[in-house]
């Protein structure tokens, strides 16, 4: 039998902005200048490169850049359980 062992994650910083279907082209020009994928396609769907894949963002969805700089979306209740706000002083 294997041996399990116990995890738990590490703290980490991030960046975020909730997609409300206005703000497409802001989140774009975020991703890209910060070295991420995303485009938008139409009707202001939103698109946004996660590595190896593309993923097509849903109004409400959360995009995240973590401390590696990578981009990735994850939905409210993905979010909520994951992270709580910073104030802007310890988000340095």
């Amino acid at each position: 039998m294997c041996e399990t062992r116990w995890f738990r994650s590490r703290p980490e910083t991030i960046e975020a902005v909730r997609f409300d279907g206005r703000n497409a082209r802001e989140i774009v020009a975020w991703v890209t200048a910060s070295g991420g994928t995303a485009r938008l396609e139409e009707a202001g769907s939103l698109v946004l490169g996660t590595g190896a894949s593309e993923q097509l963002l849903l109004y409400g969805a959360i995009v995240v850049r973590d401390g590696a700089g990578r981009f990735r979306a994850l939905s409210p209740p993905e979010f909520e359980a994951r992270f709580e706000e910073l104030e802007p002083a310890l988000a340095s």
